[in-house]
Parts: structure tokens; sequence; C-alpha cells
């Protein structure tokens, strides 16, 4: 579980080099945004990772354009969900624990984030349709549990993301040095799945410790956060 979790995770951005104009450039920045966050992570982990719950929310949020035509605040119900019952929150924690969290810090983020997940609920709760769609999410995701709901999501996510990226960014005209074949597409998607297929079924996991693991999780996720969610080093959607 946790393999394939990580193995998504890490892989599902690597077409982000699609949304840059200069590759070599905007790759070094994405790298190092990536990077000072890494310190950051070290300083204040309880900041860093409410705010990558925080930014997941709205990234989340963001797919619901494609798959329901219009923007609906899913993410926070499918995470209450996931911290709703004994056994899943103590999930929660034993997970916050294994990412680094002291027992303070951690019950510290879950209070929090309960508040804020709760506070955010009851405001966009303001039609019937709204209660049951977000009671079936909560009870869906309180059923499967932290680790099978982010993963299926995931599941959706990362092949919602390489559909979008594969129509509406592959054929810009700033990859012009990578789309001049149509079929290169396909030879890049094959090389992606090799990646997530190598690292669920080797044992290049086990090479590293599990806190590097998180840590280059962390990294990766920070600027892929940003770009999709502020733009940021997107030179396509800022033209």
């Amino acid at each position: 579980m946790n393999e394939l979790l990580i193995s998504f995770i890490v892989c599902h951005g690597y077409f982000d080099i699609f949304y840059f104009k200069d590759k070599i450039k905007s790759s070094f920045y994405y790298i190092l945004i990536g990077v000072l966050h890494y310190f950051l992570w070290k300083l204040y982990p309880t900041l860093v990772l409410f705010s990558i719950i925080i930014n997941t929310y709205i990234h989340f949020n963001n797919d619901s354009i494609y798959l329901f035509g219009k923007y609906v605040h899913y993410a926070i119900p499918l995470f209450i969900g996931t911290m709703t019952g004994k056994q899943n929150m103590e999930v929660w924690k034993n997970s916050l624990t294994i990412i680094g969290l002291n027992n303070c810090q951690r019950n510290n983020l879950i209070k929090i984030l309960n508040v804020v997940n709760w506070v955010y609920l009851l405001i966009n709760t303001n039609n019937v349709y709204n209660f049951i769609l977000m009671s079936y999410i909560i009870l869906i995701a309180c059923i499967l549990g932290p680790y099978n709901t982010i993963l299926l999501y995931m599941l959706v996510h990362a092949s919602l993301n390489l559909y979008i990226t594969t129509k509406n960014y592959f054929n810009h005209p700033i990859n012009y040095k990578i789309n001049y074949n149509s079929t290169n597409i396909y030879y890049l998607i094959s090389i992606a799945f090799s990646f997530n297929v190598i690292i669920y079924y080797s044992n290049i996991l086990h090479w590293f410790s599990l806190q590097t693991l998180i840590d280059i999780a962390v990294c990766v996720l920070i600027p892929h956060l940003y770009l999709h969610n502020f733009g940021l080093l997107n030179d396509i959607d800022n033209l």
C-alpha cells in the first residue's frame, strides 16, 4: 500500500514540464521551490503539512470542473470521512507520527483540521443537494478508511491529470520540440507508467529510509500544488 501511494505521489506530476516555456529554467525553479520548502518542512513540520493538506483540498476540488462540469466542494467531506470513527482516527494519528510529528504537533494539527473542515462544510452545505452529496462522500470515505480513500482518489486524479495534460497542454506551441510527432505522448506515457511499475515492484524504495521518502514526497508535492492551484511557473495559462 505504501509503495503504491508513494509511486503515485512522486510520479503523477512529472508532466508538469509541459506547462513550462523554458523547460530548463522553469524546471530549475520548480526543483528550487521544493528544496526551499524542505528546510521549512524541517523547521515547521506542522505548518507545512497543514499547508499541503489545504492545498490538496483546492487541488482535488479543481478536478470537479472536469468530472462534473462545475466546481464541487467534495475534497473536505472526503477528508472528514477519513477522520470519522475511532479506527480511522487511529490511522491518522499513527500516520502523522510516522511522518515525524510529535504528540503535541499531531494533536494540534488534528484539532485545527477538524475546525477548518467542519466550518467549511457547514458554510458550503447550503441546500439539500449539497447536504446529501457531502453526507454520501463522508460515509463512503469513512467506510473505505484513509489509505483506501486516498489511493482510489489518486487513481482518479492521476488519470484525469494525464487526460487534461494530453488534451490541453501537450499540443500547445510551447511544446513544439516534443509534440512535433503526435505519437510522442504515448512514448512519454509509457515511460511514466514504467516508472510507477519500477517503483512499485522493485525494492528501490527500500534503499531509502521512510523519513527520506516522506521528505521527497513533500518536496515534490509543494511545487506541483503551487503550479496547479496558483499558476506558479504555468507559462501556458499565464500567456
